[in-house]
């Protein structure tokens, strides 16, 4: 009998590896898709509308089928200023209705109910927006669209006819909805003079080189990321920021340290802020 029972577990441990594989195979396109907009992702939550809508449109070129990048790509230009708010607002209701992650549905609902609110096309936003205050598992998704439905139900109360359950969950929360999110109508683009030249740099490496060369940067993130959050975050000082990386390069992949794997292949990790204590001020 005992000797059964560690055959068995013998067995199993022998599967282990090849269910923990699985696994990982089957993560592994949320993992690439979640890494190819870390970058927007930054720009994007420090209001730096224009980097997060060039990097959104480099992740679009890897994978067209990249829903973060696409939300991301929307939101961003509308916070911009651009114009072509039809064009955004497909996007967006392409993804709230077909988005794979539920949470991508959510902010896409959200963002697309208020423009179709502000366009006065009340009962087209109503939807969308109940299926953000329903689903999203984020507060200031849940908040931004509550506020949105407590708006509509107060100011076209003839034009929906909700459920006594969202009316009664309008009611309860109607306190919370006052400091509510609400996507901006009309954003400028928050771009510091100094920071241009980087992104120019980095946009034409992008366009007229790297095609030439392929992807040969062995560090996340790769060097023209790194040059342009150095650019962001410190200026012109991202220049010798930018040489000093290409200088360390061969010595941070030799000595092996941090070394993840990333759409199949070896990077060592080395971000900015490893390397720019020198220009940040200590109290």
């Amino acid at each position: 009998m005992a000797l059964c029972f560690i055959d068995s577990t013998f067995r199993l441990m022998k599967r282990i590896p090849g269910i923990f594989t699985g696994i990982l195979f089957c993560l592994s396109p949320l993992l690439s898709i979640s890494s190819e907009t870390e970058i927007a992702e930054q720009f994007y939550q420090e209001e730096n509308w224009t980097p997060c809508i060039q990097e959104s449109q480099r992740a679009l070129c890897q994978s067209p089928s990249n829903e973060n990048a696409v939300l991301l790509y929307a939101r961003a230009s509308l916070r911009a200023g651009q114009t072509n708010l039809n064009v955004h607002l497909a996007s967006l209701t392409s993804l709230a209705h077909h988005a794979q992650r539920p949470e991508v549905r959510a902010m896409a609902a959200n963002e697309a109910a208020w423009i179709l609110a502000r366009q006065r096309r009340v009962q087209e936003a109503w939807p969308l927006a109940e299926q953000a205050f329903l689903s999203s598992t984020r507060t200031p998704i849940f908040l931004s669209s509550g506020a949105l439905l407590q708006e509509i139900l107060t100011r076209h109360p003839k034009a929906v006819d909700p459920s006594d359950s969202i009316r009664m969950q309008l009611e309860t929360c109607a306190p919370l909805f006052v400091n509510a999110p609400i996507p901006p109508e009309n954003v400028v683009p928050n771009t510091a003079l100094l920071s241009l030249p980087g992104q120019w740099i980095v946009s034409f490496y992008r366009s007229a080189i790297r095609p030439a060369l392929g992807a040969k940067c062995s560090l996340k993130p790769h060097c023209s990321e790194y040059f342009l959050l150095a650019t962001h975050k410190h200026k012109l000082l991202a220049i010798p920021m930018i040489a000093d990386r290409l200088v360390r390069e061969p010595s941070v992949v030799s000595s092996g340290h941090h070394a993840l794997q990333e759409s199949g292949a070896t990077v060592y990790e080395d971000p900015v802020e490893d390397h720019d204590f020198w220009l940040t001020s200590h109290p």
